[in-house]
C-alpha cells in the first residue's frame, strides 16, 4: 500500500484526532518530539518518522472499523434475543405467522453466532499484529541517527520497505473488518424485517434509544480508500 493511498483513507479520520494521536504512538517508541516536529514528520511522507507513524495509524483505523462491526454484530446479537425470551418464537402455529419466519429467524440466529466466532479470530489476528510490528517498529525507531534527522529520503524508504509487510497485512484486515460489519448491518436489517412481519411480536427493543446510541457512527468509515 503506497503513503497517496494511505494518506486519501487517514485523512478525514487524523483531522479529527490529530497531534496527539501521533504523539503517543511515539511515546511508545520512546521518541519524543516537539510539536512543531510532530506537524512536519506527521504530514511528509520523506520523514522516516512520517514511515514509523503508518502502521500504528493503520492499526488504530482498523480497530475504530473493528469496534463499529462488533457494536453491529451486539445489536444485531440482542435483537434476536430480545424475540426469543419474549415468548413469540414458542406461540402455537396456529397463532402465529408461517413457521418458516420463525425457522429463518433461528437460522439467521445460528449464521450470527458461526460469524461471530470468525470475527473473534480475526481480531485476534489483528492484535497480533499490532504486537509483531510494535516489536519491529520499536527497535527500528532506536536505530535512527541521534540527533534526530527529520527529513531524510533514502531513509524513509528503508522504513517505508520494513513497514510494507505490516501495511499490507493491515490492509487486508481492514477488507475483512469492512466486510464483517456491512455483513453484521445487513443481518439487522434483515431480522428487523421479519420481526415485523410478526403481528405477535412487539419490538420493544428498537424503541430504546440507549439500544440505538449503538448505532450512531460513521458506518461507512474506510469505504473510500478503495
Amino acid at each position: 500500500m503506497n503513503n497517496k493511498s494511505m494518506d486519501a483513507e487517514l485523512s478525514n479520520w487524523y483531522s479529527t484526532y490529530g497531534l496527539v494521536t501521533v504523539e503517543r504512538i511515539f511515546g511508545l517508541m520512546s521518541v519524543r518530539l516537539s510539536p512543531e516536529e510532530l506537524r512536519t514528520v506527521s504530514c511528509n511522507a520523506n520523514s522516516p518518522y512520517y514511515q514509523l507513524l503508518q502502521v500504528p495509524l493503520k492499526n488504530i483505523f482498523n480497530g475504530i472499523i473493528m469496534g463499529q462491526a462488533l457494536d453491529y454484530r451486539e445489536y444485531a446479537q440482542k435483537m434476536l434475543v430480545d424475540y426469543l425470551i419474549s415468548g413469540a418464537a414458542n406461540m402455537a402455529e396456529e397463532q402465529a405467522k408461517p413457521e418458516g419466519v420463525r425457522l429463518e429467524l433461528e437460522l439467521m440466529r445460528s449464521d450470527l453466532i458461526e460469524s461471530g466466532d470468525q470475527f473473534d479470530l480475526l481480531q485476534f489476528e489483528h492484535h497480533k499484529l499490532i504486537s509483531e510490528s510494535q516489536r519491529v517498529l520499536i527497535d527500528t525507531a532506536k536505530s535512527l541517527p541521534k540527533p534526530r534527522v527529520m527529513i531524510d529520503e533514502v531513509l524513509s524508504q528503508e522504513i517505508q520497505t520494513i513497514a510494507h509487510s505490516f501495511l499490507e497485512q493491515s490492509e487486508a484486515l481492514s477488507l475483512k473488518f469492512r466486510g464483517y460489519r456491512t455483513q453484521f448491518y445487513q443481518t439487522i436489517l434483515k431480522a428487523r424485517e421479519l420481526l415485523d412481519s410478526l403481528p405477535e411480536y412487539m419490538n420493544t427493543f428498537e424503541g430504546d434509544q440507549k439500544h440505538l446510541e449503538m448505532l450512531f457512527f460513521d458506518s461507512k468509515l474506510g469505504e473510500d480508500a478503495n
